[in-house]
């Protein structure tokens, strides 16, 4: 069986901001900003998407956070170049689910009705981050 080109290897929530003074009727998505720093050297990719929520009749932003992962790739990537395009919206698509997950939990565990993200097609979302990588 052929090696994985690339694999998560870890993440955390680094920054996380709920304000449920008055449960929202109506959550819209924010943001959705994804940004990525290369080292070329250690073959790691560092993901980083800040992700904001907010109650559309009120305009008042409910939910921030800033999830930071850490991909790696195989031998096959030496440099910025050798990233393969797919990997740009499969990382994103991977992350998703965790940040959908932790705002569920989060509002559950704050005694309120969850709130549950829908799922969405992040594919658009490949062109910001190769526009919004560097090289470390």
């Amino acid at each position: 069986m052929e090696k994985a080109m690339f694999s998560l290897e870890s993440f955390n929530f680094s920054k996380v901001m709920l304000d449920l003074d008055s449960e929202p009727k109506v959550l819209s998505i924010g943001k959705l900003e994804p940004r990525g720093i290369f080292d070329a050297k250690k073959r790691e990719y560092w993901l980083s998407i800040l992700f904001t929520a907010k109650d559309s009749d009120k305009d008042k932003e409910v939910i921030a956070l800033k999830v930071v992962s850490l991909f790696k790739f195989s031998d096959a990537v030496d440099n910025i170049n050798d990233i393969p395009h797919f990997f740009y919206a499969n990382s994103i698509a991977i992350m998703y689910p965790y940040i959908r997950a932790f705002v569920s939990s989060l509002t559950l565990q704050a005694n309120y009705k969850p709130i549950i993200l829908p799922t969405m097609n992040l594919s658009s979302l490949k062109d910001v981050l190769i526009k919004n990588t560097s090289e470390k």
